[in-house]
């Protein structure tokens, strides 16, 4: 409680920092639509959040991360390469945020730097699932993969280079699982996780050995002992817009 740890991370910008400024007549139309749709889109049910959601991305192409990196790339080389470190770090966060259980990925949680394209998320306080077990308007996706996110992959598909990508990083982590578990038995008897009612240390272990077996029954419903097709289930939960325009309205699924 008396202190702290920060890394600045330079050069870099958060996704809704991006978007606002790239279409700064986007959020315009998007609360025009709300307002249109329902004065109040933080009390609408899980069916008026999908239509919503349906009406927003009919008037809009959801381009805005993808022309950003052009954008940012003053030759065609720079921007490839800038485009493989986005997907590549774009991997490597979702499927490091699905095993923590990391919540809470809204826009301005996201950052993208933009010297080399990479992704770095921040702000961790809602990890271990506690935005997924909550009881009001709990998340139903292990990460971010919206539209707009898929929409600046290579070939604007999560079946490409993002999902070798997660194949590679999950691979490594089932093979050293051991030693994985043994990080997180530790991390879970720091007094900060102990004193925290928002956690626990049983649960946790309990809920990164599913994942790490291949018997995340929670989010994916059934066991799965491949990484290669745990891995494509993760992709069709999260990027169902079913399931995460549903969510809380500031998680901007539209985004």
């Amino acid at each position: 409680k008396e202190s702290g740890l920060i890394w600045w991370v330079e050069n870099s910008e958060s996704l809704f920092q991006i978007i606002s400024k790239f279409k700064e007549h986007r959020v315009n139309e998007e609360r025009i639509i709300k307002n249109d749709y329902c004065n109040n889109g933080y009390t609408m049910t899980s069916f008026q959040l999908y239509e919503l959601y349906q009406q927003v991305t009919k008037e809009n192409d959801s381009d805005e991360i993808d022309q950003y990196i052009w954008l940012m790339a003053p030759t065609s080389s720079i921007w490839l390469k800038k485009n493989i470190n986005f997907v590549t770090s774009s991997a490597l966060m979702s499927i490091a945020g699905y095993l923590i259980g990391l919540g809470d990925r809204h826009p301005n949680n996201i950052l993208l730097q933009n010297t080399n394209g990479k992704i770095t998320h921040i702000d961790f306080e809602d990890s271990f699932e506690t935005t997924m077990n909550r009881i009001k308007y709990p998340e139903k996706v292990p990460f971010r993969l919206t539209k707009m996110i898929v929409n600046a992959l290579d070939g604007g598909t999560p079946f490409g280079l993002f999902k070798t990508t997660c194949e590679d990083v999950l691979s490594l982590l089932k093979e050293a699982k051991q030693t994985v578990l043994a990080q997180f038995h530790l991390f879970t008897l720091d007094s900060t996780i102990m004193n925290n009612p928002k956690f626990n240390g049983k649960s946790i272990m309990k809920r990164i050995r599913e994942k790490l077996e291949g018997k995340d029954l929670f989010i994916l419903k059934e066991e799965t002992p491949s990484a290669e097709i745990q891995v494509e289930k993760l992709i069709n939960v999260s990027s169902n817009p079913e399931l995460y325009a549903t969510q809380f309205v500031g998680w901007c699924p539209f985004w």
